[in-house]
C-alpha cells in the first residue's frame, strides 16, 4: 500500500512540475508567428488526417476540435493582428518622419559649409553623418540624441547660419520633427510592451497551442519521413517560417 502511495505522490510531483514548467515556458517563436504556424499545421493535418490517425489514436476523436478551440482562444486573447497593425502603423510613421528629415539636413549641411568661417564651433561638430546613420538604421533613440545635438549647435550659431540662408521656419520644423520622433518612438514602445504583457498574461493558453504545434511537427516527421519524404518540410518549423516570411500567411502546398 505504501508503494502505491509513493508512486501516486511521485506522479503528482511530476504533474505539478510539468504544469509549473509549462506556465513558465517561453514561446520559441515570435508571438505574431504562432497563429500562422498553427493554421499551417492544421492545414497539413486536415490534408493528411488519415495518416495521422493511423499513426496514433491521439489524433482521432476531438483532436481537431480542441485544436480549433485553442487557435480561437489565442486569437481572442492576444489579438495578434490588432497588435501588429498598430505597431506597424506607428513604426511606418516613425520611419517616414525620419526619412523626411533628409531634405532639411541636406540644406542645413550646406549652410554649415557656407558659414564655416563664421561659426563659433568647428563645423565637424555638426555631425550629419551620425544623424544619417541613425536614419538608415531606423534608430529612433540614437536619432533623438544625434539630431538634438545638431539642433543645439544650430541654435548656438543662429546668426552665422541665418546670414547664409537658414530660416526660422526651418528651425521650427526641425524641432517639430524631433518632437514627433520622440512621440512616435514612445507610442511604439507602449504598443510593444502591451504585446509583451499580453503574451505573459496568457502564457498558459499560448503554450498549450504551441505544444500542439510541436506535437504535429514531431509526429508529422514520423508519418512522412519514409513514406512521403517530400512532405517533411511542411512540418519543419524553419521551412514554415521561411515560407511565411516570404509569402505571408501561406498554406502548405498540395500534392
Amino acid at each position: 500500500m505504501q508503494n502505491v502511495k509513493d508512486i501516486f505522490l511521485f506522479y503528482l510531483f511530476l504533474c505539478i512540475k510539468k504544469n509549473k514548467t509549462m506556465s513558465n515556458a517561453k514561446l520559441p517563436i515570435r508571438i505574431e508567428e504562432l497563429l500562422p504556424v498553427a493554421r499551417w499545421l492544421r492545414a497539413v493535418f486536415i490534408q493528411y488526417r488519415k495518416l495521422f490517425e493511423d499513426y496514433s489514436p491521439d489524433f482521432g476523436g476531438t483532436f481537431l476540435t480542441v485544436l480549433d478551440q485553442k487557435i480561437e482562444t489565442v486569437e481572442k486573447l492576444i489579438s495578434t493582428k490588432l497588435f501588429l497593425g498598430e505597431i506597424m502603423k506607428i513604426t511606418q510613421a516613425l520611419y517616414l518622419n525620419m526619412t523626411d528629415l533628409r531634405p532639411m539636413l541636406f540644406k542645413l549641411e550646406g549652410y554649415v559649409k557656407l558659414a564655416a568661417n563664421d561659426l563659433g564651433v568647428d563645423a565637424s561638430l555638426f555631425d550629419f553623418k551620425k544623424v544619417r546613420k541613425c536614419i538608415d538604421g531606423h534608430d529612433a533613440e540614437g536619432l533623438e540624441l544625434a539630431l538634438g545635438e545638431l539642433i543645439q549647435h544650430a541654435d548656438a550659431n543662429t546668426a552665422a547660419l541665418t546670414a547664409k540662408g537658414f530660416k526660422p521656419e526651418m528651425r521650427t520644423q526641425f524641432g517639430e520633427m524631433l518632437q514627433k520622433n520622440r512621440d512616435l518612438a514612445d507610442d511604439q514602445g507602449v504598443k510593444i510592451r502591451a504585446k509583451e504583457d499580453a503574451v505573459k498574461a496568457n502564457n498558459t493558453e499560448i503554450m498549450s497551442l504551441w505544444n500542439d504545434c510541436t506535437l504535429l511537427m514531431d509526429s508529422g516527421k514520423r508519418v512522412f519521413k519514409f513514406d512521403q519524404p517530400d512532405q517533411v518540410k511542411n512540418v519543419t518549423l524553419t521551412h514554415i517560417l521561411k515560407t511565411m516570411r516570404h509569402e505571408g500567411e501561406a498554406t502548405p502546398p498540395k500534392e
